[in-house]
């Protein structure tokens, strides 16, 4: 029983420290993505040392760093780590697949860092033009704390022990003590002690029992193994000689002691286990559940991928204060649940993000998210009177999709149409909200801010494919003759979209009364034209004198 025991309480602080780690590197690899957003909407600070040091405060990071496309670091807020790149050192190598794959976000484990040695957990990604990447370091002093406390040396040194029973566990390989009820035992080897590590059994369904010369006494040994551990229980025969009543009465009391123990121990990780698949906040799956559970979902051909954003979220943290953001998003997630987990699961991937998927057919599935609205139109919090949320799904018997990855991205496609549509009918300024930018960038292949007085243009937002076949000039004017005598437009076209996008047309149906100018072209995807939309909205800051705009561009199919 006490092998039993120490070799559950093992295990579980081994994986107790997989999930710490595991839970701690998502939780950088948002900040990353967080940071790297806050620097591709204010480029300026990108030079500016204090500003960068209020983000890392602001974000609750300890060091940003930028490098360039060659993964050479060239600012950040730890200058003298200019200069360094991913072949200073085997630490910084771990990320060069980033040169290779500019969709990836990586974080590393607790390991020293390059330059001083420090641990430090990195995390990194590529902006969203792919024209550098942003990294940020953290000092995982919980997470250093926590794994002291959970190393082997720890755990079997706090275990309670009685005279002449003791602990060793060595690892596996080379016999070496990693911990022990005998503190000067750590270090050395099972053979030092008397124990030959050759001899031990390979792993079997109970303890092997045998006598042992141990550090010089007769003792009785239990020992186990595991793939990482070999796990020895010794009994010193000498020193409870006194009377075996004694000692059966003090060992039934420890197992009693112990099996109360064990069962506190194991309502206490049922309540871990639930709570590494569940988000803290809303009571909903989290992203690690999502990811154990969609190969299976998978197979179902009645399968429902619902996408979902809760709306102003941003707004409201702002205004209201983020315990009013916190209620917003719960009140979202109870008519989330209320209305879908009798079909499937809801999940929250972090922010406003959240995603269900049900089963069921069509006819099903309107009344279900009929349901859904109805509840919302319905809720209302102590400090937010009401909630919203832009929803998209795709079905699996729809069509023949290649993967989950594409079914879900649809759906993901139609709940950005839905959000930038309540953007556009609230009127909101979509370069200060994320939700919104996000939104627009989605729905729309490009996106540009340009200046009709300068005749200028700046790029927001651009899928790789367009830029791969889009020719840009100095001038907008330039800009768009280029592209009317390029092959990418249907030469009919031509002559129209030239008159619809000469500067004083444009001046003259575009005015800062919020309605839009619609040109509608075919253009060239692959080797066919399809029937392509530009939006020209006046910006929020437009003035006579300075006539800024949005330019989006989508593909009508």
């Amino acid at each position: 029983m006490l092998m039993n025991q120490t070799m559950e309480v093992i295990e579980k602080n081994d994986s107790r420290e997989k999930e710490m780690l595991e839970s701690l590197k998502e939780d950088y690899k948002v900040r990353v993505n967080a940071v790297a957003y806050i620097l591709d909407a204010k480029p300026e600070v990108e030079n500016d040392l204090n500003e960068l040091k209020k983000i890392a405060a602001f974000m609750s990071v300890d060091e940003i760093h930028l490098f360039d496309e060659n993964g050479v670091i060239y600012g950040g807020t730890i200058p003298k780590y200019y200069g360094y790149s991913f072949d200073s050192g085997d630490q910084m190598a771990y990320f060069t697949p980033m040169l290779q794959d500019k969709d990836l976000t990586m974080c590393q484990d607790v390991m020293p860092n390059t330059s001083e040695g420090r641990s430090m957990m990195y995390a990194i990604t590529w902006n969203n033009a792919g024209t550098k990447m942003i990294q940020v370091g953290i000092e995982p002093k919980r997470l250093i704390d926590e794994m002291n406390q959970n190393q082997i040396s720890a755990v079997i040194s706090n275990m309670p022990m009685y005279t002449g029973i003791n602990i060793f566990v060595a690892d596996s390989g080379d016999g070496k003590i990693l911990g022990s009820t005998k503190a000067a035992m750590v270090g050395k080897t099972l053979n030092d002690v008397g124990i030959s590590r050759d001899k031990v059994t390979e792993q079997a369904d109970v303890p092997a029992i045998c006598y042992r010369n141990i550090d010089g006494i007769v003792s009785r040994c239990a020992f186990d193994r595991t793939d990482d551990y070999i796990v020895v229980v010794t009994c010193n025969l000498l020193s409870n000689i006194k009377t075996d009543v004694i000692i059966m009465v003090i060992m039934i009391v420890y197992f009693i002691i112990a099996a109360k123990a064990l069962a506190s121990m194991f309502t206490k990780l049922d309540r871990v286990r639930r709570s590494a698949y569940t988000d803290e906040l809303t009571g909903c799956f989290n992203r690690k559940a999502y990811q154990e559970n969609v190969e299976e979902y998978w197979e179902s051909p009645d399968m429902v991928y619902i996408s979902m954003d809760v709306n102003g979220l941003k707004k409201v943290n702002d205004h209201q204060g983020h315990a009013a953001g916190d209620e917003l998003l719960q009140g979202a997630a109870e008519c989330m649940m209320k209305s879908f987990n009798g079909y499937g699961r809801v999940y929250r991937f972090g922010g406003d993000e959240f995603a269900a998927i049900v089963f069921a057919d069509s006819r099903r599935l309107k009344k279900i998210i009929d349901d859904f609205k109805e509840r919302m139109n319905k809720w209302s919090g102590k400090k937010v009177s009401d909630v919203s949320v832009s929803l998209g799904y795709a079905e699996k018997c729809e069509r023949q999709w290649e993967n989950f990855e594409e079914l879900a991205e649809q759906a993901d496609e139609r709940m950005y149409g839905c959000k930038a549509e309540y953007y556009s009918k609230k009127g909101e300024d979509r370069r200060k909200l994320q939700a919104a930018h996000n939104a627009l960038t989605k729905l729309y292949t490009k996106v540009l801010i340009i200046n009709l007085t300068q005749n200028s243009y700046q790029i927001v937002s651009i899928d790789r494919e367009s830029l791969k076949n889009s020719v840009f000039s100095a001038k907008l004017s330039d800009w768009f003759e280029t592209f009317a005598n390029s092959d990418e437009l249907y030469p009919d076209d031509r002559q129209a979209f030239l008159h619809k996008t000469a500067l004083q047309n444009l001046k003259k149906n575009i005015n800062g009364t919020g309605k839009s100018y619609s040109i509608i072209y075919r253009r060239k995807y692959g080797e066919e034209y399809k029937d392509t939309m530009m939006e020209i909205l006046a910006a929020e800051d437009y003035t006579d004198d300075s006539q800024v705009c949005y330019l989006c561009v989508r593909c009508l199919g």
